[in-house]
């Protein structure tokens, strides 16, 4: 397969996984805060998927993965949870609950998005640089879906994102864990911060 063909492959898949969201749900307000299943669904769906196409690239790094950085993968989340208690474990505090809804289905999203890191990186042959610019370039569909602020702020962030995601990737054992890690941390810090009100922003949002 050439590398036009990949790259088309590639945004058809994001296109389609990131996309539905906002192009479909958002629109009527399955956002992920207000219908947290039919997110969580979704995003288990586009995973599966995902990792069928692009099985060639992503099956040596569960394959060969440490069984303690799986056990890590797929606990860390549930700890920091855990760790915002005065946010989550709170059944009086609605937005609270509302903040704890969004970030169950948006580490189902960062999952799919880690998978079409990997396949990303892939086709361009591990060049970090090229492959965060690209990153970048994907991000522009937000200007039609999103309020500008939103749009522009994850495009101006998202070639830094990208390429620091294909820095662990690519230079560190195990380094798709760590990456998720990373990109797990910076939005439950962001859900943080807009629910105390340091940042104006809305969870529907991001």
């Amino acid at each position: 397969m050439n590398f036009i063909s990949e790259i088309i492959i590639w945004l058809l898949a994001w296109g389609v996984g990131m996309g539905t969201y906002y192009a479909f749900f958002r629109p009527v307000h399955l956002n992920y805060h207000n219908h947290t299943f039919v997110n969580m669904t979704w995003y288990s769906s586009a995973i599966f998927v995902a990792f069928i196409i692009f099985s060639e690239e992503l099956l040596p790094l569960v394959v060969n993965a440490d069984a303690s950085i799986i056990t890590f993968f797929f606990f860390f989340p549930v700890f920091l949870l855990l760790y915002f208690k005065e946010i989550f474990l709170n059944p009086g505090d609605e937005d609270g609950i509302k903040y704890k809804k969004y970030l169950f289905s948006k580490i189902l999203e960062i999952l799919f998005q880690q998978e079409m890191f990997v396949a990303g990186l892939y086709i361009f042959s591990g060049n970090a640089l090229y492959f965060a610019i690209f990153f970048c370039l994907a991000h522009l569909p937000l200007v039609f879906f999103v309020e500008p602020k939103y749009a522009w702020l994850f495009i101006a962030v998202s070639p830094f994102g990208g390429y620091t995601f294909a820095y662990l990737i690519l230079n560190i054992q195990n380094g798709i864990f760590y990456s998720f890690s990373v990109h797990v941390i910076f939005y439950i810090i962001l859900n943080y911060l807009s629910y105390k009100k340091v940042l104006p922003l809305n969870p529907s949002e991001i």
